[in-house]
């Protein structure tokens, strides 16, 4: 035939990593993001709640914060040393859909409940500190 227009690889374009590879990356971020997260959830295990209700709905919701993380962290890495290798995006998105739904709901929770939670707090939470005095601000 005639010369080859089609080139599969050109020699001279800088090779990147590829998804698979950067997937790895990808999931121990995400893991240690939402362990971190709870964690910082997790301070306000013994905070004062309006009610004894509520108070077990933040600690529930940290530790499905948590779990979340380690879920996809796990999952994630046992497809991938499974599978030797291969792109496993394709036979997990259906997990990480659904735990990032429950994920974004869970934190959704936690921010109105933290909003909420500002009624009861005690009078001397809106007081002024007296450190507060020897930082400039304007006002």
């Amino acid at each position: 035939m005639g010369r080859e227009y089609l080139i599969l690889r050109a020699s001279n374009v800088p090779v990147f990593k590829s998804a698979e590879q950067a997937t790895g990356r990808l999931i121990l971020a995400f893991t240690v993001a939402e362990v971190m997260y709870a964690g910082i959830h997790a301070f306000g295990w013994n905070a004062v709640f309006a009610s004894a209700k509520l108070q077990a709905a933040w600690r529930a919701a940290t530790c499905i914060i948590g779990g979340g993380g380690l879920f996809i962290g796990v999952f994630g890495f046992s497809w991938a040393f499974a599978d030797g290798g291969k792109s496993y995006w394709g036979q997990t998105w259906v997990a990480v859909l659904c735990v990032g739904a429950v994920e974004f709901s869970i934190r959704m929770f936690l921010l109105i409940e933290a909003l909420l939670n500002v009624a009861v707090l005690p009078a001397g939470a809106y007081q002024l500190p007296q450190w507060s005095t020897y930082i400039p601000h304007w006002a």
